[in-house]
């Protein structure tokens, strides 16, 4: 898995439209990635969410928080969903 792979596992297994998700990072081949959020309501609201709907469904994927200070510049930014829907017609009309 890769960022995009998180993000639309994500985006799968959640009822909510706009996850309150900044950015994901995942190196290719750890079986870990991390999510950064913008302040710790939307952690709450996330940690909530992931306990009630993903964690049924996926018993062996878990969440924590991170203990060391992590580069800002590594994680990719997560774009809304009409953002994406923008850019994948934008990138069909050019072809």
């Amino acid at each position: 898995m890769i960022e995009k792979d998180v993000i639309k596992l994500i985006r799968k297994n959640f009822t909510v439209k706009d996850l309150p998700l900044k950015g994901v990072m995942k190196k290719r081949g750890n079986n870990f990635g991390f999510l950064q959020f913008e302040d710790n309501e939307q952690l709450k609201a996330f940690t909530e969410l992931f306990v009630t709907e993903f964690l049924p469904k996926n018993p062996k994927n878990k969440i924590k928080d991170v203990t060391k200070r992590m580069n800002p510049r590594d994680f990719k930014p997560v774009k809304s969903e009409q953002d994406m829907k923008e850019e994948s017609d934008r990138i069909k009309e050019s072809r």
